[in-house]
């Protein structure tokens, strides 16, 4: 367990799990021709984000976030088995909202932050292995949605940006605090809107949750039914806290 989240990872082993499952067992031939059409489609956003430099220009060192997904099997076998459109991930800032929505992305979640992309690619290490790295950022977030989406369907941006932090939440219901309190990333003091700004966008775009405006408040609701939220409950070990979302 790291000192920097109270998540814990309940199974390292293969787990019946389906998403984990689907991960697992992808064929290598899926795997490859995933594999190929992810490293084609980096090439076309090195080659679009190189276009918009000013001559002499050099990518963002961050680039290499997105190139790490490069021959990753467990990136193609997270998209494999969630059924997400590398075409609609990669190429995201630059598709319209009409390619984005056929491509079964929601264009209010929009990003070109390529430091998120490391989020993407560990995730689908931890997922399908159970003792790969995951920042405690990711487990702390997902833990406490877990937990809030019990109390509360709609979580707006100011609350989980208190995931991330000490700030104690005095303003939403006793139940609701008391559940993040056991998660709540404490020893927090700077970054927590512009992590839980990544952990929103990066999870809307994996089909973990849907962006929702709320009285002009923005937010997202849990989407439990999700097969990466099942995996991660199932990883922490919190598959009866996602059950009590769907009671």
């Amino acid at each position: 367990m790291s000192n920097r989240t109270s998540v814990t990872t309940a199974n390292s082993e293969l787990i019946d799990q389906p998403m984990i499952w689907n991960m697992v067992n992808a064929t290598p031939q899926k795997v490859g021709a995933m594999r190929k059409r992810i490293a084609d489609l980096i090439q076309e956003r090195r080659a679009l984000d190189s276009a918009k430099l000013p001559e002499g220009g050099e990518l963002s060192k961050d680039f290499r976030h997105l190139e790490d997904w490069i021959d990753n099997q467990a990136i193609a076998r997270l998209f494999i088995a969630a059924e997400i459109d590398p075409k609609g991930y990669i190429l995201n800032p630059y598709l319209d909202d009409a390619e984005l929505i056929k491509r079964g992305f929601d264009p209010n979640a929009r990003t070109r932050n390529l430091k998120a992309y490391k989020k993407v690619r560990e995730v689908a290490e931890y997922v399908v292995t159970g003792n790969a790295k995951l920042e405690a950022v990711f487990k702390t977030f997902v833990a406490c949605s877990i937990v809030a989406s019990r109390t509360v369907e709609f979580i707006d941006s100011s609350v989980c940006e208190r995931f991330l932090s000490s700030i104690p939440l005095t303003d939403v219901s006793e139940d609701l605090a008391e559940a993040i309190d056991a998660f709540q990333a404490k020893h927090m003091t700077t970054g927590a809107a512009t992590q839980a700004s990544q952990m929103r966008l990066t999870l809307a775009n994996l089909g973990a949750v849907e962006m929702v405006k709320e009285d002009g408040r923005k937010g997202f609701v849990m989407k439990p039914q999700s097969g990466l939220i099942q995996a991660l409950a199932e990883r922490f070990g919190m598959q009866d806290q996602l059950q009590e979302i769907a009671a």
